[in-house]
């Protein structure tokens, strides 16, 4: 296997994780790799425990969840999804935390960066906004692609964002 996982939990992962059908859009993987976040077509986000193969699903957005990732400490799951919006989810009371609004058009991807405090999303509307996850605002608007976000990742320390659009461009903020 590609990966560094105990063999125990290798055998649990070739088993598979089943939900009821519905098409992925995202999956992200966050190390320790304890849990799994899942976004999907059917407007949900879903937390795998890989010990159990057990999941919980949370449910609010109005359109397809294209994008999840696990905040850090690993208490919180962010989504991003075509109704417009980023959500911060609470994995301790099932509940959601923060609608993070702003966009204009469907976000395609969140990514969090240094200790979790921040979040970044990308988006159709052609920007980058980078949230504080504490308080659910946005602290800044990144403008600069010529058409929609698809992609953003962070560098580790906060220092750079990355953001890839349809433009055929990549953009470094500080």
């Amino acid at each position: 296997m590609w990966c560094d996982f105990p063999a125990a939990m290798e055998q649990k992962l070739k088993k598979g994780l089943k939900q009821p059908p519905s098409l992925l859009s995202s999956l992200r993987w966050p190390r320790p790799a304890t849990l799994i976040c899942s976004g999907s077509m059917d407007r949900a986000v879903k937390v795998w425990c890989l010990e159990t193969g057990t999941y919980c699903t949370f449910e609010g957005h109005s359109n397809a969840v294209f994008s999840v990732c696990l905040l850090p400490p690993g208490t919180r799951v962010a989504s991003g999804s075509w109704d417009k919006s980023v959500r911060i989810w609470d994995l301790t009371t099932g509940r959601q935390i923060f609608k993070l609004r702003g966009h204009t058009a469907d976000v395609n991807a969140v990514r969090p960066f240094g200790s979790g405090r921040l979040l970044c999303s990308a988006s159709d509307d052609k920007t980058v906004r980078v949230w504080n996850t504490l308080n659910g605002e946005c602290v800044r608007t990144l403008a600069g692609h010529g058409s929609d976000v698809n992609c953003v990742d962070p560098f580790p320390t906060g220092e750079l964002v990355a953001s890839g659009s349809k433009d055929c461009s990549v953009i470094l903020w500080d």
